[in-house]
């Protein structure tokens, strides 16, 4: 009986760290630099460049052209399986932008569900 309950506590404790590798895995799809374009904002489509890293653990991310030449501040970036979600403040307005996994190299997402976005790995030589 003592071993039935050490078995299952050690199954429970690997399927747990099991899922945490896997759950950083997944966000770390998105590390790099990415071209962006958003398309049907207010003032017509934009092109901006993402970075996305990870610093002690945490994902972070850096949005370059959303308004003009200074970065936008991220407040909280929320990870999930093959999706992100950035939150920020343009205006005085909290928006968040969804992003998803398309394929190997490319992304798809919009802005509080009204402005689309796809975007493109940039890929260095």
């Amino acid at each position: 009986m003592k071993m039935k309950k050490v078995s299952l506590l050690l199954v429970m404790m690997l399927s747990l760290i099991t899922s945490n590798v896997f759950a950083q895995q997944s966000g770390d799809y998105f590390l790099g630099k990415w071209d962006m374009l958003l398309q049907g904002a207010p003032d017509g489509d934009m092109k901006l460049t993402m970075l996305f890293e990870r610093n002690d653990g945490k994902l972070e991310a850096t949005i370059q052209g959303l308004f003009g030449s200074s970065d936008a501040k991220i407040t909280d970036i929320e990870e999930q399986e093959n999706s992100i979600i950035l939150y920020f403040s343009v205006s005085e307005y909290d928006v968040d932008l969804k992003i998803e996994k398309v394929d190997d190299d490319n992304v798809k997402g919009d802005i509080v569900g009204m402005v689309f976005l796809k975007g493109e790995r940039i890929k260095s030589d």
